[in-house]
């Protein structure tokens, strides 16, 4: 997922997602803000009927492990969106559109 912002950093990243997620993160140019990341969200465990897929690694096949859900990456965003809340995640262009577009599930 692209992540445009004026006030995240690096160190930002690990600290938002929950604690048995893994953040993999690029540092990019951005048109829109100051910077911009792409961000994969992953783990190594399963558990039985979580409904998790293998992550897409953006080239043929997937990458290692197991992709994060929708409700570890509403968790994520939710977090990033409380250090910038004018960050532009994915399709999301603030963080009150955010919680409107999930109906204040990870408010």
């Amino acid at each position: 997922m692209r992540i445009h912002t004026d006030l995240l950093v690096d160190a930002d990243f690990p600290g938002a997602a929950p604690a048995h997620i893994d953040v993999e993160f690029e540092r990019h140019g951005s048109r829109k803000r100051t910077r911009a990341y792409e961000v994969r969200l992953s783990t190594d465990t399963k558990v039985p009927g979580d409904g998790r897929r293998r992550p897409n690694s953006g080239r043929y096949g997937s990458a290692g492990g197991w992709a994060a859900t929708y409700d570890e990456w509403g968790a994520f965003i939710a977090q990033l969106y409380s250090y910038d809340p004018e960050a532009l995640i994915g399709p999301y262009t603030s963080e009150r559109q955010f919680h409107e577009a999930t109906h204040g599930r990870y408010l």
